[in-house]
Order: structure tokens, then C-alpha cells, then sequence
């Protein structure tokens, strides 16, 4: 079975074989060599047949790439180059942690705040290192696209790359895939380390390119300031909690047998969360300070917020609640959140950005893609 390996910059894996021999690290395709040292090492992680390398990105210091490897040989000798490489003694001890160490130390935490200390789960996420959101996004972004019905349209994606980049703080250690995807789902999310999906059923609600990248710049918010993962303490915690409560205990967990059945697990709260009022409020102000940098008006999310209010208004009159679109359940605008953003836009002000699209080329450019009735699921 050939190694993977994730270089980040594209989203399907190169397939080789991951070779190591004393502090040197190369990764052989039938194309090219990539070398490292084993200086570069961030993490390594055995998920039962499966081992995982997470190693600096020489091209870009501030990000990480993923080699997912099959040799038990191998992954003793990188545990090896960790304990005997020099650094600090923390960093040094959870490198070389497995990934149920990790998993049972994070869930750990998250039973403080089941248990009462709610306060603490302002902190909790500090103990987890960026390097776990960005694996997170490295690993699901082929995982979407397999799975998802993935717009194709060329003018769309340039469209949301454009919005992408220019949002893009040169601070922000994130890197973003943002996927267009065919559904009849009026929703937008984001998953932990940069993964952000939006349904063509919302674009057609949307009336400028200014309220789409509004919506970006409220999704980026939530990576950024980590909210998928926090989330994911707590469903962590919940469910080892309930495992042994109804008597299962740590026997309960059993059935994850590899990091894609890990994955599946999480993945599936991360898919339906809903952020707390907290969280929505602080992607918010967030994403109205990124625009601001940006120089694209922040009127577009306003007025798009002020008309979503009206649908949901409109729904809940005609008490058919089960209709109410996904946005709107798991993003309600609020009269709160509205007030909010007017008063962050009087005292700060509000940039008079456009992004150059007129309304007719908008509306043929958004319905490119329409909603996919059909299953998506392949």
C-alpha cells in the first residue's frame, strides 16, 4: 500500500513511499523527492493501522504538511528522531503522545466543563495546537469533494477565491478552501482550519457579491477564532460522558477503529453545529473589522441579515418552522446581532468598497450552479 502525501496545496494526495534513515526524511513519488529533516517534525500519530506524520512546510513557515504512512518500522524510527531531537520538554512529550493521548487528554478537559466549570471553556482550546485544525482541514478537503456535489462553474469559483484572497489577513495562519457546493440547502458553515462550504440554494438569496462576502468574512471569523473546535471539546466530552453513563465506558469507543472513523465522528457535529450566541456575535464584529481591511462595504451583510430577518419573521407567522432555511436555524439574525452591526458601523465607520460586479452579471453569475435536488452523496 502506497504512503500519502498532503502538501497542502492541492487537494488530493501524492501517492509514494515515505522513506527515513537517520535525521532524514524523504517522501519518493514517481515524479519528484520531497526532503526533510527530522528537525521539522511537528507530531507523530498511530491511528491502528494507520501512522501519521506532520511535518514543517518548508515554503511556507507557518504551515504544516500531512504524510499518512503504513510502516510500523518507520513510525518507531520518527519516535525515535523525536526523543532524541532537542526542544522543550512539553512540545517534546506531545509530539510523541499518540493520537488516544491526545484524544483522552482534550477529553479530559471537556469534563471539566460538563461537570460545572463552564468558564473554563474559554481556555480549553488553548492547549490544542493550531497544527490539529489545520490536519483537520488538510484531511476533509477530498473528503468533500468525494462526497459532495461540487459546483464546477468557473466563474463561481474564481468569484469565491477572489473574495478568499482579499479577505485573507497576512497574519492569519489559516488557509482556506472555500467549496461551492449544489444543494438545495440554504446554509454556509465552516469546519475547523479552513474548510468553508456554502450551498448554491443560499447564493440565490443573495443579492450582491457584497452579501457573499459578508458571509465569507463571518465564516473565516469562525475559523479563525477556532469556534469549530471549541465545539468540539464539548461534543467530545459529551460523548464519552453519555458512554459512561449508560455503562458502555471506554468499551463504547471501540468502533473507531481508524482516523477516518475518527474523523466521520466529529466530522458529523462539526457538519450540524450550531454556534453559541457568544460565538455568532464575536464572528460578527470579526468579520465587520475584516471587511473594513478590506475595503469592501459591510452594508452588504447588514442588508442581507435585515432581509433574512424578514423571511424568518415571515415563516415563523405562518408557523411553518420546518421550513425555515438552514441559515436562519443555525444563524439566526437577531435583532441583537443587527443593532450590533449598526452600532460597530457608526463608530467605526464603513468602507465604500464595491467589488466591481454589476447586479445582472451577479445574478447570471450565482444561478450557474443550480441546487441539486438529487442525492449528493455518491
Amino acid at each position: 500500500m502506497e504512503d500519502l502525501f498532503y502538501d497542502g496545496e492541492t487537494p488530493l494526495p501524492k501517492k509514494g513511499i515515505l522513506n527515513v534513515k537517520q535525521n532524514d526524511l524523504c517522501f519518493v513519488t514517481d515524479r519528484k523527492e520531497y526532503r526533510f529533516s527530522g528537525q521539522d517534525i511537528v507530531g507523530v500519530e498511530k491511528f491502528a493501522s494507520e501512522y501519521r506524520l506532520e511535518i514543517r512546510n518548508l515554503n511556507s513557515p507557518n504551515a504544516t504538511v500531512i504524510i499518512v504512512f503504513y510502516s510500523e518500522i518507520t513510525y518507531d524510527n520518527l519516535i525515535d528522531i523525536v526523543k532524541q531531537g532537542k526542544g522543550d520538554i512539553v512540545s517534546g512529550i506531545w509530539m510523541s503522545t499518540g493520537i488516544w493521548q491526545k484524544i483522552g487528554a482534550l477529553t479530559i478537559a471537556a469534563f471539566i466543563v460538563i461537570f460545572g466549570y463552564n468558564s473554563a471553556l474559554s481556555y480549553l482550546y488553548h492547549v490544542v495546537p493550531l497544527s490539529y485544525d489545520k490536519t483537520r482541514a488538510t484531511l476533509l478537503s477530498p473528503k468533500i469533494r468525494e462526497f459532495l456535489y461540487v459546483c464546477s462553474a468557473p466563474e463561481i469559483n474564481r468569484m469565491v477565491d477572489t473574495i478568499g484572497k482579499r479577505l485573507k489577513d497576512p497574519a492569519d495562519p489559516f488557509t482556506y478552501d472555500i467549496v461551492v457546493v449544489q444543494d438545495n440547502i440554504t446554509n454556509a458553515f465552516a469546519l475547523p482550519g479552513g474548510n468553508i462550504i456554502i450551498f448554491t440554494n443560499l447564493l440565490s438569496t443573495m443579492e450582491s457579491p457584497e452579501e457573499l462576502a459578508g458571509v465569507i468574512a463571518h465564516e473565516m471569523a469562525h475559523v479563525r477564532r477556532r469556534h469549530g473546535t471549541r465545539n468540539e471539546i464539548r461534543y467530545l466530552g459529551n460523548f464519552l460522558f453519555l458512554s459512561l453513563a449508560i455503562g458502555s465506558g471506554f468499551e463504547g469507543v471501540e468502533f473507531i477503529e481508524n482516523m477516518d472513523t475518527f474523523y466521520e465522528l466529529t466530522s458529523a457535529a462539526l457538519f450540524s453545529q450550531k454556534f453559541s450566541r457568544e460565538f455568532e456575535m464575536e464572528a460578527d464584529l470579526e468579520a465587520l473589522e475584516n471587511l473594513k481591511k478590506s475595503n469592501i462595504t459591510v452594508e452588504g451583510l447588514l442588508h442581507w441579515f435585515e432581509r433574512l430577518k424578514i423571511t424568518l419573521a415571515r415563516k415563523e407567522k405562518e408557523e411553518s418552522s420546518m421550513n425555515i432555511p438552514d441559515f436562519l436555524s443555525s444563524h439566526p439574525p437577531t435583532d441583537e446581532r443587527i443593532d450590533a452591526i449598526r452600532r460597530e458601523i457608526a463608530k467605526r465607520g464603513n468602507s465604500s468598497g464595491k467589488l466591481g460586479i454589476s447586479r445582472s452579471r451577479w445574478i447570471r453569475i450565482r444561478n450557474q450552479c443550480g441546487p441539486r435536488v438529487t442525492a449528493s452523496i455518491k
